[in-house]
């Protein structure tokens, strides 16, 4: 399958459920981790900011902010339950030079019992320590 568009796009968008909208807040510095599913690496691959989130429904996404998704538009029925979806768009974003795998992330502290499904916040350590492991560049 082609890269979605997002690949080329300097700010990206990531769809969450309404109840993270706590911790997807402007300026926060996240760290995006690929699901092991459908091949994915099940590791942090990079960090990046969070330069805006908003609430938007589902059935009137415009299709510019889906064109900017990470995953695809089609996809947004089954990524979040309910009618409406947090558009997180985010920038900055510096690939890691080593993926961070779920169990080294957990063995630097990282409690999550979800195991990732939804995002949370690291204590300042745990943080600082995968961004270590990851070795982030703006390549």
């Amino acid at each position: 399958m082609p890269k979605p568009e997002a690949a080329f796009r300097s700010r990206r968008v990531y769809f969450a459920s309404v109840k993270n909208q706590h911790n997807l807040v402007r300026g926060r510095p996240i760290i995006i981790y690929e699901s092991s599913k459908g091949g994915g690496s099940g590791a942090a691959i990079a960090v990046a900011r969070v330069s805006k989130a908003e609430v938007v429904p589902k059935h009137l996404a415009p299709e510019a902010l889906l064109r900017a998704a990470v995953v695809r538009g089609a996809q947004l029925d089954k990524l979040v339950k309910g009618t409406t979806v947090l558009a997180v768009w985010f920038d900055n974003i510096m690939r890691f030079e080593n993926p961070v795998s779920f169990n080294r992330m957990e063995a630097f502290g990282m409690d999550d019992k979800t195991k990732l499904v939804k995002s949370h916040m690291l204590e300042f350590e745990t943080a600082v320590q995968i961004l270590e492991a990851g070795r982030p560049n703006a390549r």
